[in-house]
């Protein structure tokens, strides 16, 4: 069965433009898989390497470093929602590329898929499609052709890609999760980004044994999205309740929300707090079952989140990633959301501390080569954190003062006083039971 592959007239358009170039064109697939059929929503180009502060522009495939496109694909991937993967590369060139597929494409191609595979918590792999599309643009007669690779096998198989916007259906999925996660250091020859993955990894199991549930409600998982547009009441209705987002929750397993289970006593050198909110918004095909609606909203946590954890330790000077005897916050940037022009599908940025929206424009032109035309369209989901609460609790956990211990006297009043309270209702409920009869 041929793979199709359906896409934004605009995004042909874009190709079309990138023509116009004398030089090779190479870029990433965006998009969501479901079965046989892909729904791209976005084509970003690779930008060539920094040579001395001058872009090299790419002469022909063969001067494209694998690295580079892998790169791109990290970081891409970062400021992708749940359910949304790299599909894939497209190139625009005059070579011939797919018949044969170009040894060199199949290396661009794995080592894509290796750098990948090697942040797991990324989730830059799709469990629904092993392929990976290419999809040439041919600069001389202005015409198309797509193909796929299997990397496990090494074969090719055709491809439709078709340039038409009717197909391209969305539902909008809405989940805020608060992460409070606490853990004692034992050990200080342990870095604090191993223990802040072993934080995102313990947050990631939970979230697979999560129940999810969608506008309070627990729905059967082979039951596809299209269930809540049915819901509706009226036309009405329908109208209002198009941009409103599907709202989800998750009910946590108790050896996941509480840390009494199995309590013991350690000798701690300190300790290691993870606390926020994480906005997640999530953009699927109607289509797709609550079982995969519940996977998207969980990768895309665990891939915010993961995303932070590693933007924030490589800014961090040398010396600020190891423990020391005194007391500091971190912030980690927060999550903004960007519109794709022509779709309701929106993707991620993210702000360090003390940065405006002019740092996103500048990164989402160099990594996803979107310009965005009125900064108002950013729309900032979670907004700067307070501190002041955080740096309260430090001081007041720093206190030496000592709570001192309730006597047993005062205990054994406390019960007897609770217990003469509990009698007098008691009391009271039946005399008011014996006056109505």
């Amino acid at each position: 069965m041929v793979r199709v592959a359906v896409a934004d007239s605009d995004l042909l358009d874009y190709l079309s433009n990138l023509n116009s170039s004398k030089t090779c064109t190479i870029g990433l697939i965006l998009g969501q898989s479901m079965g046989k059929k892909d729904f791209v929503v976005h084509l970003a180009k690779t930008m060539p390497t920094l040579t001395e502060k001058t872009a090299t522009a790419f002469k022909n495939i063969a001067d494209i470093p694998d690295g580079v496109v892998a790169d791109h694909a990290k970081h891409t991937t970062r400021m992708l929602p749940g359910g949304i993967y790299i599909l894939g590369i497209f190139l625009v060139t005059e070579e011939h590329v797919l018949n044969p597929l170009s040894a060199k494409v199949k290396s661009i191609l794995r080592h894509m898929h290796s750098t990948l595979s090697k942040h797991e918590l990324l989730y830059g792999k799709s469990a629904e499609n092993a392929e990976q599309l290419v999809l040439h643009y041919n600069k001389k007669s202005n015409t198309y052709t797509a193909t796929t690779y299997c990397l496990e096998s090494s074969t090719c198989t055709p491809a439709e890609f078709n340039f038409n916007s009717k197909d391209l259906a969305w539902e909008h999925l809405e989940c805020f999760y608060e992460v409070n996660e606490t853990v004692l250091i034992t050990d200080r020859n342990l870095s604090i980004k191993d223990e802040l993955k072993k934080i995102a990894r313990k947050i990631n199991n939970c979230l697979r044994t999560g129940i999810y549930l969608f506008n309070g409600q627990v729905r059967s998982k082979e039951d596809s999205l299209v269930i809540l547009k049915k819901m509706k009441m009226s036309k009405a209705e329908l109208t209002d309740a198009e941009d409103k987002p599907v709202s989800v929750s998750i009910l946590m397993p108790l050896n996941c929300t509480s840390s009494i289970i199995n309590a013991e006593t350690v000798n701690a050198k300190g300790f290691l707090k993870i606390t926020g909110l994480i906005c997640s918004n999530v953009w699927l095909h109607p289509k797709y079952n609550f079982k995969k609606a519940s996977d998207a909203i969980h990768e895309d946590i665990i891939r915010s989140l993961t995303s932070r954890l590693s933007m924030h330790f490589d800014s961090l000077t040398e010396g600020e990633g190891n423990y020391n005897d005194s007391s500091s916050i971190h912030e980690p940037p927060r999550r903004v959301l960007i519109p794709l022009s022509g779709s309701k599908v929106m993707l991620t940025d993210y702000l360090f501390p003390g940065e405006g929206v002019e740092e996103t424009v500048l990164s989402l032109q160099d990594i996803l080569d979107i310009t965005i035309q009125t900064k108002s369209a950013i729309k900032d989901v979670e907004g700067p954190v307070d501190l002041a609460e955080y740096y309260n609790e430090m001081s007041e956990g720093g206190s030496n003062e000592v709570l001192p211990n309730m006597a047993a006297d005062t205990n054994k009043f406390m019960y007897i006083i609770g217990t003469a309270i509990a009698l007098l209702v008691l009391i009271l409920s039946l005399l008011v039971h014996f006056l109505k009869d």
